[in-house]
């Protein structure tokens, strides 16, 4: 860890009274040559020790996510996954001579992914998604068939891979938003703003919740009743819905009485019509 200019200044200053020759020319003023000399000094190889510092913070980073075989290093594999590219022979690295940064960037078309490791089998569950105009979205069944080929190609023998890239969970909310109607519309629409900004606090807190994340009921309540205008919250019921992968279609609504992960990983909500505004 590296030190402080302080404590370096002060030994290159001891060091310095106690060596016969620089004795001789050292000066207690605080304004002295040498003083100020081995002050410069001294921020410098603190510099310098900081510099090292994050450059044993990054291999050590470095070492952890790549340890073979473990939840991240399937994670960093799939997230390097490029669509369009072909794999070395007997290798799981892409061929990648004749190609371009930006195009090599273009190719990874996996933007979130989650590896989950159930308790019940011994399938490594493995959840995707990419983005579309800023927005989570399963990827195509074209994509899915090359990167299922390309997870084989790696996977660890006798590991079961479930694959899940999937439209989001449904993310049904009932609120009750007492609102201040010198702040917030009877519609929910901020007056000075012309924004939903509920709305866009229940997206944000969602987005925050990152891919794969746990959503907590209390949590999205506090998210609500931070919002400029809200005076209280009374979230009076929450449901979600996800797709049943048999009949590849949504499922029945479910609530959520605490906390909630995401079946597909991420959350859709698409009807706000049961947020009432009260005063």
């Amino acid at each position: 860890m590296a030190r402080t200019i302080t404590e370096i200044h002060n030994q290159i200053l001891a060091n310095t009274s106690s060596n016969p020759v620089l004795g001789a020319v050292n000066n207690t003023s605080l304004t002295g040559r040498l003083r100020l000399f081995s002050y410069i000094i001294a921020v410098a190889i603190q510099l310098l020790e900081k510099i090292f510092d994050k450059h044993l913070e990054e291999v050590v980073n470095i070492i952890f996510q790549q340890k073979w075989g473990t939840v991240r290093w399937y994670r960093n594999r799939v997230l390097g996954f490029q669509f369009g590219f072909d794999l070395a022979k007997d290798t799981d690295r892409f061929i990648n001579d004749n190609a371009t940064p930006e195009e090599i960037e273009e190719s990874k078309v996996i933007k979130h992914c989650a590896v989950v490791e159930p308790i019940s089998n011994s399938s490594l569950i493995i959840k995707v998604a990419t983005e579309e105009n800023g927005e989570l979205a399963p990827t195509s069944a074209e994509i899915q068939t090359s990167l299922a080929y390309y997870i084989d190609e790696f996977r660890v023998a006798g590991t079961r891979v479930d694959l899940i890239n999937q439209l989001g969970d449904l993310l049904i909310p009932y609120v009750d938003v007492y609102r201040d109607p010198l702040v917030i519309g009877a519609d929910g629409v901020n007056i000075l703003t012309g924004e939903n900004t509920v709305e866009i606090a229940i997206k944000n807190y969602l987005r925050n919740v990152g891919f794969n994340g746990e959503l907590v009921v209390l949590d999205l309540a506090k998210a609500i009743q931070a919002v400029d205008g809200v005076v209280t919250v009374e979230i009076a019921n929450i449901e979600v819905r996800y797709i049943d992968r048999q009949a590849n279609e949504y499922g029945e609504r479910l609530p959520i009485s605490v906390k909630f992960i995401p079946e597909s990983g991420y959350f859709l909500v698409n009807d706000f019509s049961n947020i009432n505004y009260v005063v």
